[in-house]
């Protein structure tokens, strides 16, 4: 049975690149351009793992991580989150919220790394009670 995850990000472009990375794996993968609908799928699908951009329209992947940590039905779910920058210089400051969402992992790295380094595989976090 495939793994299944969800990339929740308003860039087009991100969203096929990691499409076409993850192309070759035996992944069930569904895409959503926004925080509102990532939320909702979430809570339809259940995935394996959510991809999820920090900065994006309705919810940012902060608010979404913290919906998913807090739902006890998708607490287990490993949510990363993805930066929108490629530049090593340049790291964004995550809002005073962040460290309440338990994030799983983060990345300002190219999807090419994320897709390489197999973040399905790793182990969710426990959900907070």
């Amino acid at each position: 049975m495939p793994k299944s995850v969800l990339v929740a990000d308003d860039s087009l472009t991100i969203r096929k690149v990691i499409g076409m990375l993850l192309a070759t794996e035996d992944i069930s993968l569904t895409v959503v351009d926004n925080g509102l609908d990532a939320i909702n799928r979430c809570r339809e699908l259940r995935p394996d793992l959510v991809l999820a951009d920090c900065m994006m329209p309705g919810k940012s992947g902060y608010e979404v991580c913290e919906a998913i940590k807090n739902d006890p039905a998708l607490g287990h779910t490993p949510v990363v989150l993805l930066a929108g920058t490629f530049e090593p210089s340049i790291r964004p400051a995550p809002p005073p919220r962040a460290p309440t969402a338990t994030l799983s992992s983060h990345s300002t790295a190219p999807a090419s790394s994320i897709a390489s380094r197999r973040w399905w595989a790793c182990p969710p976090t426990p959900p907070r009670r």
